[in-house]
């Protein structure tokens, strides 16, 4: 019934859907610039606390590595971007875009793509990619396996575990492996540069994050996105009703927490991604539309999805039947 409803939405905005469905590709580079411009400069301004003022680095650095690893999550979201082929027009300029911010934080476009699809196709079903199962595996904070899976996050063990399965698969060309390990490289000598050329500032304001906050995060962003059924106990069998019971966050526009909706924009909802439940129903609707699509299928009108916007995405862990 709501499936229906939602159709009914859908097919009465066609033409106002399909508007927003173009790419614009000047915007897209744009965006790409800007994200990477704006973590060069903070990556300066952290690298210049450090050397400084090493006393007030060292106090503020959880809120630092928070910083940085929202940054990384920007990074990522440029990449699903590409996935979708919402960059720029061109395929090829798309993907070499997307797997040059990729580089910066480990990520091939290429591989993204393939296990986002089936991501899409998935949703919450048992067939979902594992990576992103594994984020919402486990949603019930009363369950001590979760903030065990929060515990190898925060330490940077989630991270190695997923290296270690990127170096066992096989399936790569030697020249697929080979541009991939030349990006990452390069990308990573770009950081490496912006931080003085210091083995230090490069481990404590980029890998550290990358390895311990971005993962915590991540698994905070599985669960308010996409924990839904398992906090209400709902086993999934198609993917499409897992796309129906997906989550947008930071939607209530009564809750007056003003500064908890910026950081969590901040540290989790960059590109407008907290728009989670539209962009499952419409994926080929570029970042800076969605919000646009939002305002414009109002879909938390129809009762039966009123419960897919909340407010924010840590209030989203306390959700439970």
């Amino acid at each position: 019934m709501v499936y229906q409803k939602i159709q009914l939405v859908i097919k009465n905005n066609r033409d106002e859907i399909n508007k927003l469905k173009k790419v614009n590709s000047l915007l897209g580079i744009l965006w790409a610039i800007f994200t990477l411009g704006v973590t060069i400069l903070l990556l300066v301004l952290f690298s210049s606390m450090l050397n400084k003022n090493i006393e007030l680095f060292v106090i503020l650095y959880p809120l630092i590595a928070i910083i940085i690893a929202g940054r990384q999550g920007s990074f990522l979201q440029i990449v699903h971007e590409g996935a979708h082929s919402l960059i720029h027009s061109n395929k090829k300029f798309n993907d070499l875009i997307g797997n040059f911010v990729g580089g910066f934080i480990g990520v091939s476009m290429d591989d993204y793509r393939f296990t986002h699809g089936n991501h899409h196709m998935n949703t919450n079903t048992k067939n979902d990619d594992p990576n992103d199962l594994e984020k919402y595996s486990v949603t019930n904070v009363k369950n001590r396996k979760l903030w065990f899976l929060f515990l190898r996050d925060i330490f940077g063990i989630s991270a190695l575990i997923k290296i270690k399965g990127m170096f066992i698969k096989k399936n790569k060309s030697i020249t697929t492996q080979r541009n991939n390990y030349l990006t990452l490289i390069l990308c990573q000598i770009l950081i490496f540069l912006s931080l003085s050329m210091s083995v230090v500032d490069y481990l404590l304001i980029w890998i550290i994050p990358l390895f311990t906050a971005n993962m915590f995060l991540m698994r905070i962003r599985g669960i308010a996105e996409h924990g839904l059924p398992s906090q209400l106990q709902l086993s999934i069998i198609k993917g499409n009703n897992g796309s129906l019971l997906t989550r947008t966050l930071n939607s209530d526009p009564s809750n007056p927490n003003i500064v908890g909706k910026v950081l969590e924009l901040i540290s989790m909802g960059s590109l407008s991604i907290n728009y989670h439940l539209e962009h499952h129903l419409i994926p080929n609707v570029p970042h800076y539309n969605l919000k646009k699509l939002h305002k414009l299928m109002k879909l938390y009108e129809i009762a039966d999805l009123r419960i897919n916007y909340q407010s924010g995405y840590f209030s989203s862990l306390w959700v439970s039947r």
